[in-house]
């Protein structure tokens, strides 16, 4: 398989707590030269929600694509990474493996990378005034971003 492209798919599965509390799915993917997809893993996902003192129902999460990107990268990190971690590119190589790709982290992470938003995750941002479906990830920015998490 030829990959021209790394990406992952952020869905909002669920809203709780009368739209306080939201939890996110997430897949990641590869595309390949043929136009082609291939879901490499779907079992990361993460949550929050917004603490208050006051018990106002109108009161909801201020969800931005910002949130979504650092919980989505925060999510991706590997289990015990490192502050110079940004991704667990070990493990897609892995991953990539398993379907008779063999590529280099060095490789993987110079492709184009995106974020896409899905249906619930689209609609739930528009309402809030942000009306991407995508967003291009320059990793040099998010080494930048992650290391101010750790």
């Amino acid at each position: 398989m030829d990959i021209v492209a790394l990406g992952a798919l952020c869905e909002l599965k669920t809203i709780r707590n009368p739209g306080r509390s939201l939890d996110f799915d997430l897949e990641e993917f590869v595309d390949a030269a043929d136009g082609s997809r291939l879901v490499l893993h779907d079992d990361r996902g993460w949550s929050t929600h917004i603490q208050s003192t006051i018990d106002d129902p109108s009161l909801t999460h201020p969800l931005t694509v910002d949130d979504v990107v650092r919980g989505t990268f925060t999510t991706l990190l590997p289990d015990g990474h490192e502050p110079s971690d940004t991704h667990d590119w070990q493990r897609l190589v892995r991953l990539l493996t398993t379907h008779d790709t063999h590529v280099t982290v060095d490789e993987l992470r110079s492709l184009p990378y995106t974020l896409m938003f899905g249906p619930r995750l689209r609609t739930a941002l528009a309402d809030r005034g942000e009306h991407r479906t995508m967003v291009s990830v320059d990793w040099d920015k998010v080494d930048a971003e992650i290391s101010g998490l750790t």
